[in-house]
């Protein structure tokens, strides 16, 4: 079988929603090829497949490989989404590290860490957020600059789509960090939406600035998606606004986005929409600590 021939296999295991057998295919000729062209196409199959919260640190990895390869190749378009999504994959790092950052805590009574290596391990931490925060910023405006120029609807709701998950992130992110953990919130353990018990005025300001942007961007993307007739894309833009609204207990405005998502999949008898569309819903129905969660197919 020809390295195309395996390609074609990846994209359909794909578009029936099995990604761990076209993830492995894709990596496969990822590992081998030669032309450069392919391994490109690869590259954008494979940050499709991998699963984003198991498989980040080898996300990153191929999308800085993917921008150089597009960037030698004069493929503008595909660097653009590459750049969008290693900032999205370093926005996921901010998570885990304020994540790490939140866990060392003073020792009760102290003004102090108990242990030098403890407030070594909290400088570290701060300065990777940092730092992370700062390239996340770049590289999103970068990418969004790119598409711009090259008037490239497809890449742009893509990057749109980024753009939407790295504010939802940072929604989460500010969330995670900010809530005052007080005896009230005992009271009160499943009203997670109630910010007004755990938030003041600014945060609670700051936190709906998150969400409208997060939400502008996936209507936008799905905007765009409609008007170059990419059905299927704009209801995966409609389920990501979904997964990330429940996450934010606007359980409302996301069955609504579900429905929309639901009317197009069913249209077009897509299964594997389907039932990631029924998986959300269902687990939006149960949250009461909230995380985010990857429905999403990325195209190219």
């Amino acid at each position: 079988m020809t390295e195309k021939d395996k390609f074609q296999v990846a994209e359909h295991f794909m578009s029936h929603g099995q990604m761990e057998k076209a993830s492995a295919i894709f990596r496969d000729i990822y590992d081998k090829t030669k032309n450069s062209a392919l391994k490109l196409q690869t590259i954008l199959g494979l940050i499709t497949t991998l699963n984003q919260a198991k498989d980040n640190d080898k996300l990153h990895k191929i999308c800085t490989e993917g921008i150089n390869l597009a960037n030698r190749l004069g493929t503008f378009d595909a660097k653009a989404y590459l750049m969008a999504k290693k900032a999205h994959c370093l926005s996921v790092d901010v998570c885990f590290n304020l994540y790490k950052r939140k866990n060392i805590v003073l020792t009760p009574g102290w003004k102090g860490f108990a242990l030098e290596s403890e407030e070594k391990e909290y400088r570290d931490l701060t300065e990777k957020i940092k730092n992370c925060e700062k390239e996340t910023d770049l590289l999103l405006n970068e990418s969004l600059k790119i598409v711009e120029e090259k008037d490239s609807k497809n890449f742009k709701a893509h990057v749109l789509m980024f753009k939407g998950e790295i504010y939802a992130e940072k929604y989460l992110n500010y969330k995670m960090e900010n809530m005052k953990l007080t005896k009230l919130r005992l009271f009160f353990k499943n009203l997670t939406s109630r910010d007004c018990f755990f938030f003041n005025r600014e945060d609670r300001k700051k936190l709906k600035g998150y969400m409208s942007l997060c939400k502008k961007s996936f209507l936008e993307a799905a905007h765009i998606f409609e008007s170059i007739g990419d059905e299927l894309d704009k209801a995966h833009s409609f389920l990501n606004l979904a997964n990330y609204l429940g996450s934010a207990n606007l359980r409302n405005e996301a069955d609504k986005y579900l429905a929309k998502a639901k009317m197009i999949a069913q249209k077009y008898k897509d299964i594997a929409l389907l039932n990631g569309i029924d998986k959300l819903g269902k687990s939006i129905k149960r949250r009461t600590v909230n995380t985010p969660q990857y429905f999403k197919r990325e195209g190219k």
